[in-house]
């Protein structure tokens, strides 16, 4: 994931590591610990001062032990600090978006469903079902979100209200 002013590059990888790059140079500037699972996705904020990040875990001998990391992590980028852990997926967590509005996050991942997160508290909002592997928003639309999944079947969801408006299947 590229920072909209095109300053930053984050990288996320299935040795469980999150990674900013100077995206001018190539450097490492810094690296993210605290995922126990393959990362699936990055994200800045609006401003490049915060960083989410998706992981899980596939292998079920770690979800009987209840060491799976199926999270999602807010980073501060200036020190790298964890600022959330948010937890709620029961499979691998592998897509992540932020809110227009910043405030918010909405993750994705292999339990189907679609989870609403409060970033400044860590709180879980009402949350979807929807077998999908990602999420985007509209172009043009701020307020519409869209998901797909393997099933061929786009849904699209009212931010506001975070109801269905519509579906299309793709044959």
């Amino acid at each position: 994931a590229f920072s909209r002013d095109g300053r930053w590059m984050a990288t996320g990888a299935w040795d469980n590591g999150v990674k900013l790059w100077d995206a001018a140079t190539g450097s490492e500037v810094r690296s993210f610990t605290g995922h126990t699972g393959r990362v699936h996705a990055v994200v800045f904020n609006e401003d490049a001062t915060l960083l989410a990040s998706a992981s899980g875990t596939p292998d079920s001998r770690y979800v009987s032990n209840g060491a799976a990391d199926n999270s999602i992590r807010v980073w501060e980028v200036a020190t790298g600090k964890q600022l959330q852990r948010l937890v709620g997926h029961t499979g691998e967590a592998r897509a992540v978006v932020w809110s227009k509005d910043g405030k918010s996050l909405f993750s994705a991942g292999d339990d189907g469903l679609i989870h609403l997160w409060d970033v400044a508290t860590g709180a879980e909002r009402p949350s979807l079902g929807r077998v999908l592997e990602g999420l985007r928003y509209a172009r043009g639309r701020p307020e519409l979100l869209g998901t797909y999944g393997v099933d061929m079947v786009a849904m699209f969801f009212g931010f506001g209200v975070m109801i269905s408006v519509g579906a299309l299947t793709i044959d």
